[in-house]
């Protein structure tokens, strides 16, 4: 039997991942109602090469992300505070390197910088389809955003160009900043919907 302690601390955690996804969810949609299509195609692709780099890498994330009814309850929040974590480490650099431009009297591209906050929306786009099985009253939420994505996909081929032209711009010749994905594999995946809701 559990004690009364374990009992709370999971009670605890699940309400924290609730709040959690209810705060991302909510960011999400306010920056989808004013983003742009090209806006919402660069988010849809930024979040596939998070699901390549990192879930897709992990027979434990992805089996989750694509089946989550299949996983308990509990998994799925401890993989929703792992994914979270991954983040939180990648915002830590990120404020890291504005800190040291900051000092050097440097200020970051615009492009590059809304590179970066659409990367973090991407991260967020697979945290709150996760949770949306945690927390079921986000579903409306969650469906309505993976709709406002997919009005936007038409854009896809556009969207990679132009990022594999930030890619080069940074100097980056062996393509590891969107990781080892050929574009015609980026497009494919990008493509992917959750088939579960």
């Amino acid at each position: 039997m559990r004690s009364f302690a374990e009992v709370f601390e999971d009670w605890s955690r699940k309400r924290q991942v609730k709040k959690t996804n209810r705060l991302k969810t909510e960011v999400l949609l306010t920056f989808l109602n004013s983003a742009d299509q090209e806006q919402k195609a660069t988010l849809l692709a930024m979040a596939t090469v998070f699901r390549s780099r990192v879930i897709d890498r992990s027979e434990q994330l992805s089996g989750t992300l694509y089946n989550p009814m299949q996983s308990a309850d509990k998994k799925r929040r401890l993989i929703f505070e792992l994914l979270q974590a991954v983040q939180n480490k990648m915002q830590d650099e990120m404020k890291t390197v504005k800190s040291q431009l900051k000092k050097l009297q440097l200020t970051p591209d615009s492009q590059p910088q809304e590179h970066w906050e659409l990367s973090i929306l991407g991260m967020d786009l697979w945290l709150i389809t996760l949770g949306a099985t945690i927390d079921n009253n986000q579903l409306a939420n969650l469906k309505h955003i993976w709709q406002q994505l997919d009005s936007a996909a038409d854009g896809l081929p556009e969207t990679i160009k132009r990022l594999r032209l930030l890619e080069e711009a940074g100097h980056d010749p062996s393509h590891t900043m969107f990781g080892d994905i050929d574009d015609q594999t980026w497009l494919e995946k990008s493509h992917y919907r959750p088939a579960w809701f």
